[in-house]
């Protein structure tokens, strides 16, 4: 059965197999393309993480991520529901440097440091998730060599979308457990469902004094 990166670094376990979920609940979260230690050569450290921000565990076997690296997931991998997998090009030295268990890996190749794309798919080969990241403006600079990671802010935001990433706070980032510039988004519903309500055109300012209220 699959092995599990809950929420924290610790706690890992063996899970029964995932319920089914939709596929869009998971998403590409941080990806460590460029570790520091990478300039003497060594890119041991490197790795994507995978989020399920859901409340449902899904059942990965047989997804695959491939562009500049490839990794296809076990039979009975799955991610539990608001926990994260990571994949790594070395497994072992992963595991050590960042006090992991189950780690995912190793994945074929190696991640660009200039840029490059990482497309999740589903067992059956339909687009799950994709990443086009590069090192220049307007994608962060930081994690391309200086320690960082590259994290994702809010896990429903496009991963094609440069403004939804940042460098991560830790150096070495945050693989298997909340990334360090996640934004928590909350919403306060004005109107019920089923309620009766006009709303004004805005050929003016509504409200006195000006800004009191949009």
């Amino acid at each position: 059965c699959g092995i599990l990166l809950a929420t924290s670094m610790v706690g890992l376990a063996l899970r029964p197999p995932a319920a089914e979920a939709s596929d869009l609940d998971v998403v590409i979260s941080e990806i460590h393309y460029h570790p520091a230690e990478a300039e003497a050569g060594d890119e041991g450290d490197e790795f994507i993480e995978i989020q399920n921000p859901s409340d449902d565990a899904v059942d990965i076997s047989g997804w695959f991520l491939d562009g500049g690296i490839s990794f296809v997931f076990p039979e009975g991998a799955s991610i539990a529901a608001g926990g994260f997998a990571v994949v790594a090009r070395d497994v072992p030295r992963l595991e050590a440097d960042y006090g992991l268990e189950g780690v995912w890996g190793n994945y074929d190749r190696k991640l660009s440091n200039s840029g490059d794309r990482i497309t999740l798919r589903d067992d059956s080969g339909n687009l799950v998730d994709r990443v086009d990241y590069r090192d220049d403006p307007p994608w962060p600079e930081n994690p391309d060599g200086l320690g960082p990671s590259l994290e994702k802010t809010t896990p429903w935001s496009s991963g094609e979308d440069q403004s939804s990433w940042r460098a991560s706070i830790p150096l070495g980032g945050t693989p298997g457990r909340a990334n360090s510039t996640a934004e928590e988004r909350a919403s306060l519903p004005l109107i019920v469902k089923g309620d009766v309500w006009k709303y004004r055109k805005g050929t003016s300012e509504p409200a006195t004094p000006v800004g009191a209220w949009a």
